[in-house]
């Protein structure tokens, strides 16, 4: 069995996600074991090995998306904020229960 699933998928460590899954339907496609009746036990080790190496390399390819994602300063990450704090900023606006009390609900601006 090959340990580097880039080589058992035949493609390259830069490849895209519609290359690696087309790479990968192709070779489920080349040796399922139902179209390799006569090499049944090839095609069943095969076929073991090509969902091994497609599913570590979405593996690699999740984490490291979490790992891009999770470093280094991000607009959209709201670590910084807390709930309470969010809550209690609407505070002091006259006949509002801090923003949420439904009050909006049927506000339409004017076109």
């Amino acid at each position: 069995m090959l340990h580097d699933p880039h080589k058992i998928l035949g493609i390259g460590r830069d490849a895209s996600d519609e290359q690696i899954r087309k790479a990968y339907k192709a070779l489920v496609m080349r040796w399922h074991p139902d179209r390799n009746i006569q090499n049944c036990a090839e095609a069943e080790r095969m076929i073991r090995e090509v969902n091994h190496a497609y599913e570590s390399i979405q593996k690699l390819r999740k984490d490291s998306a979490g790992f891009r994602r999770s470093s280094g300063t991000s607009s959209s990450s709201y670590s910084s904020y807390s709930r309470s704090a969010y809550y209690t900023s609407y505070e002091g606006f006259p006949g509002s229960n801090n923003g949420f009390d439904g009050s909006h609900v049927g506000f339409r601006p004017r076109v």
